[in-house]
């Protein structure tokens, strides 16, 4: 990790952009954990202590944080993108996956830790997607699971196809869709071994069994949970106050099961039936920056698999 770091401060990743209009950064990580433990090494480095967020160098959005607090932190790089006290400072933005998509962000710079061609493609739309600048740069990097950074299991055949491809895309020999199919046909084909699966999922789905389809496809084998994380709510669901399912939502977080139990989480009293846990029991909550991934850094409690929200 202090490696990247030291990249992302470095002229390497900025030569070029000191006098150009809105100097910023995006790092995408394949998992909360590793997009955490980047953001808070970053901040450190940079000696980032501020806690209000329009002032702060590195801002932080994955699910760690409530969906009210990520909705927060989306409105400030939305901020960021249009005339503001930013136009001439350097900044950072760690995400995950969550900025790839539905938003209109635009960055100098961007590092993607590898994933999948699609993915490199998506988000190289978000680099000077405007044109503000004379150019824009978009890296792919990979990383050594230690010191808490860990790899996303799910995404390992689809980054050994990028790396296949990687001439082709670097070229431009090939068109993006052509690429694009390509790598999802070379997906498809590590999966032709499974092909008795698919029979027997057929005929499950011809008999109407879908207990058994449950049961024998989950494509991902975990139950998640709602974890509150605002004390208020906590202490207003064991008081038995009605509250909104809306603001729930807004003020929780979803966790893996196995992750809640190694987590030692308390199940709130009056929710045993909803299964709803509380956060602010045992951990910090970091609303303007690292979310639920502020109480984990803490107490260094870091998972090596990933899943879930880690």
């Amino acid at each position: 990790r202090d490696e990247l770091v030291a990249r992302l401060l470095s002229n390497e990743t900025w030569n070029g952009y000191y006098d150009q209009p809105k100097p910023s950064c995006l790092i995408i990580m394949n998992t909360v954990q590793s997009a955490a433990i980047i953001a808070e090494t970053l901040a450190r480095k940079l000696d980032d202590k501020d806690t209000e967020l329009s002032c702060k160098e590195v801002l932080h959005l994955s699910t760690a944080l409530a969906p009210k607090d990520r909705n927060k932190m989306l409105k400030e790089v939305i901020r960021r993108q249009t005339e503001s006290d930013w136009d001439k400072k350097q900044w950072y933005l760690v995400a995950t996956s969550c900025v790839e998509a539905g938003v209109d962000l635009d960055f100098a710079v961007g590092y993607r830790e590898s994933c999948s061609v699609t993915s490199f493609l998506q988000v190289s739309g978000r680099i000077n997607r405007h044109g503000k600048r004379i150019c824009g740069k978009l890296y792919d990097f990979s990383i050594v699971a230690d010191d808490g950074l860990n790899h996303h299991p799910g995404l390992e055949e689809s980054s050994d196809i990028l790396r296949e491809l990687w001439p082709d895309l670097i070229s431009g020999n090939k068109g993006n869709n052509i690429l694009c199919s390509i790598a999802i046909r070379k997906e498809l084909s590590r999966f032709l071994d499974k092909e008795n699966k698919s029979k027997q999922l057929l005929d499950y789905e011809q008999k109407q069994g879908f207990q058994d389809v449950s049961r024998d496809f989950r494509i991902i084998d975990s139950e998640t949970a709602t974890v509150i994380v605002k004390r208020n709510i906590v202490d207003k669901l064991e008081l038995g106050v009605p509250v909104p399912w809306q603001t729930i939502q807004e003020n929780s977080v979803q966790l893996w099961t196995n992750k809640i139990k190694k987590l030692q989480l308390r199940e709130i009293r009056g929710c045993k039936q909803d299964g709803i846990y509380s956060w602010v029991d045992s951990y910090d909550y970091d609303q303007n920056f690292l979310g639920i991934m502020s109480g984990v850094l803490q107490q260094r409690i870091f998972f090596q698999e990933s899943g879930g929200v880690f």
